[in-house]
């Protein structure tokens, strides 16, 4: 912060008048400078869109596939992932929730049979009536930091100085993936009439580092209704994808 003040010189002979500045100036080391702020209060980005199959790339040296263009029907989500200042255990659960129980799958086109937007929990429900549960569901989540941006000046100018830090977005990206998967198999033993694993139920009680630090195997390779498959967190993204005959259905979500 500084103060300006000005004072008036008397004038000399032919000399016109002239001032001199006194600034009082006080430097605020970077250590105190005020956090940043979420303008707009929506910590959790997202968009979802549905594919066929889809094939990404973990750690930059394996590719994933999950779906399938040749019967029976599949359906996938590829959910991409942000988050922004303000984000919190908290606010990621909700994004999941909201995931889970968004009516966003089909099995076909708008317009067809089967082409009614459902749940995830309403799709495992039927392949499960139908006896149809392998490679008929999966999830991709994918960490796409940038969803966090503002543009201005009509598109010259594009920040991201809103995005969580990263070390924590990490750490949420990592929860994101796992709390979804728990309640996928919570889920699943409901319609099997299965008992949910004890460990599953104390793990969601946990804070967030205790919940990162825990082994989560232990439950989360019960899970086979639906295929969950989680990007690399600050790698490269490699994608493909395909929703040729059901389009991509695209939704963006704040949270």
């Amino acid at each position: 912060m500084s103060t300006l003040v000005a004072y008036p010189l008397t004038p000399i002979d032919n000399y016109v008048p002239s001032y001199t500045c006194r600034v009082n100036c006080t430097l605020l080391h970077t250590s105190h400078m005020p956090p940043k702020k979420n303008q707009e209060g929506k910590t959790v980005h997202l968009v979802l869109q549905r594919y066929r199959w889809c094939k990404i790339l973990l750690d930059e040296t394996e590719w994933r596939t999950v779906g399938s263009s040749e019967g029976p029907a599949h359906c996938g989500w590829l959910v991409y992932t942000s988050f922004a200042v303000g984000a919190s255990q908290e606010t990621v659960r909700k994004a999941v929730l909201t995931v889970y129980q968004m009516a966003f799958g089909t099995w076909t086109r708008w317009e067809e049979k089967g082409g009614r937007p459902q749940a995830l929990g309403s799709m495992m429900q039927q392949s499960h009536d139908e006896n149809i549960v392998k490679n008929r569901l999966s999830v991709v989540v994918c960490p796409q930091a940038n969803l966090v941006n503002k543009i201005e000046r009509n598109g010259k100018s594009v920040q991201y100085r809103g995005q969580c830090d990263k070390a924590l977005s990490e750490q949420l990206f990592l929860y994101f993936g796992l709390y979804l998967q728990a309640l996928l198999l919570e889920q699943q033993c409901q319609i099997r009439e299965q008992p949910v694993p004890e460990s599953l139920t104390s793990w969601k009680q946990m804070p967030l580092e205790e919940a990162l630090n825990s082994d989560t195997t232990i439950w989360t390779e019960l899970l086979d209704a639906v295929t969950v498959v989680c990007g690399s967190f600050g790698k490269l993204q490699g994608l493909e994808f395909s929703s040729a005959d059901i389009g991509p259905f695209c939704h963006t979500i704040q949270i």
